[in-house]
């Protein structure tokens, strides 16, 4: 395989980037949060970082916990604190289970198959391809594909937005899949008659360079494609999510036959009995099966340039990153409904150390808006702080009900599994 300077050094940026550049490998839970190894880190910096993950995932269940007594205690009422209840557990105690537990029996290194931000085994990789990333768009672009936009902010206001009007959104972002420790470095789709629910999409990683498939094969990317059939809700995690067809390999063939009929200068072989032939289910726990058969599409011979988009590390409001907006709002929200507490017990004492305190977290939030490390930390101490402290007072038998102190409880949960998720790491400058 011969892999062109420019492509090679785009690669090796990604990676370093990315957490997983070559020689290096992730040490502790696969949650993007942590650093990708524990070379030139102090064992304090460590234990730090693997403490404050569990603590957000044994917190996320406390809290599902609490919102689940308050649904019963509620009676017929308590339908509304019952939906709460689901969501806590679907969105945020049982992904973080999966992240924690998965650490331990799932393999980090490449085994054909993609794994989900929650840990767990997603989709097969069932193709592959040599060339560089200017060839595949050109490929893409002329056979129907539409690139699917990144998962910003702004894009994921625009899915809901899309949503409740029920328009069509071609370049909705896809759920991100992750292989060599990143997730994909591009994702395609094509919509099925603008049906929100249905579409084919394809995800692309880069590989390192030099890498090779088992058996010694080499390649440039690899790639995963699935045909979303339904909406409908994750068996593993209880969250709504798109419901795949379970013959991927029917949807492997669609896409490189759009492939090779777009550019004649696109060609494909394939590696029969790549893998065995196997029925199991993807991350959303979808049954899936493939004849284990792998397409290699070469587009070397495709006419493109070479030149890559320049990187920017810079962050700007459109590529803010939704887990570090919603942890620094509700981190707004939850300084504020205390300071209001806090204001209106002052008697006989000055409030101007109240005022500092408030002014500092306010700070503090407009940092980690803006995906500053330095203050995530310091975020991430506060709000663990607060959670450990109402923990203490419920095993001592104080009662947190439907209230402020609940809602205080529920902001603090929320906001730290936010700030130790890997789509706030990836917003870190």
């Amino acid at each position: 395989m011969t892999t062109n300077s420019a492509e090679a050094n785009s690669a090796r940026y990604r990676h370093e980037v990315d957490c997983c550049h070559e020689g290096r490998s992730r040490t502790g839970p696969d949650n993007g949060w942590m650093a990708c190894n524990d070379r030139g880190r102090t064992l304090i910096a460590r234990v730090f970082e693997y403490s404050v993950f569990v603590v957000a995932g044994a917190a996320a269940v406390w809290l599902g916990v609490l919102v689940s007594i308050q649904a019963v205690r509620l009676g017929w009422y308590g339908v509304f604190v019952a939906v709460l209840a689901w969501g806590v557990i679907a969105y945020l105690a049982l992904p973080r289970l999966h992240q924690i537990l998965t650490e331990i029996y799932v393999p980090g290194y490449y085994i054909g198959r993609s794994r989900t931000g929650d840990g767990v085994l997603g989709d097969p990789v069932n193709l592959a391809g040599l060339g560089t990333r200017a060839q595949l768009d050109r490929v893409m672009h002329e056979a129907g594909w539409i690139r699917a936009d990144e998962i910003t902010l702004v894009t994921s206001l625009r899915i809901i937005a899309t949503a409740l009007t029920r328009r069509s959104y071609a370049e909705a972002p896809v759920s991100s899949l992750y292989i060599f420790g990143k997730k994909q470095d591009v994702a395609y789709q094509m919509e099925v008659e603008g049906s929100p629910s249905k579409r084919h999409h394809v995800r692309f990683w880069f590989a390192p360079p030099r890498w090779r498939l088992p058996g010694g094969y080499p390649v440039d990317w690899i790639g995963a494609g699935t045909y979303d059939r339904a909406v409908g809700l994750s068996l593993l995690t209880g969250q709504i999510t798109h419901k795949i067809d379970a013959d991927i390999d029917a949807e492997r063939d669609f896409i490189t036959e759009s492939m090779t009929a777009a550019d004649d200068d696109v060609d494909l072989s394939v590696i029969e009995h790549y893998s065995s032939g196997y029925h199991h289910r993807n991350g959303g726990g979808d049954a899936i099966r493939t004849d284990g058969a792998l397409p290699i599409v070469d587009l070397r011979r495709v006419a493109a340039t070479d030149a890559q988009p320049q990187t920017t590390r810079r962050t700007s409001w459109r590529t803010l990153r939704p887990a570090s907006a919603v942890a620094a709002l509700l981190i707004v929200v939850a300084t504020l409904i205390t300071a209001v507490s806090a204001f209106s017990t002052v008697t006989g004492r000055s409030a101007l150390p109240d005022l500092l305190i408030l002014v500092s977290y306010l700070a503090v939030a407009v940092l980690v808006f803006f995906g500053v490390r330095w203050a995530q930390v310091v975020a991430v101490i506060l709000t663990a702080y607060k959670v450990v402290d109402a923990f203490a007072l419920w095993v001592q038998g104080g009662q947190i009900t439907f209230d402020r102190l609940l809602i205080s409880v529920s902001l603090a949960v929320i906001t730290l599994l936010l700030l130790t998720s890997r789509n706030a790491a990836r917003a870190t400058t």
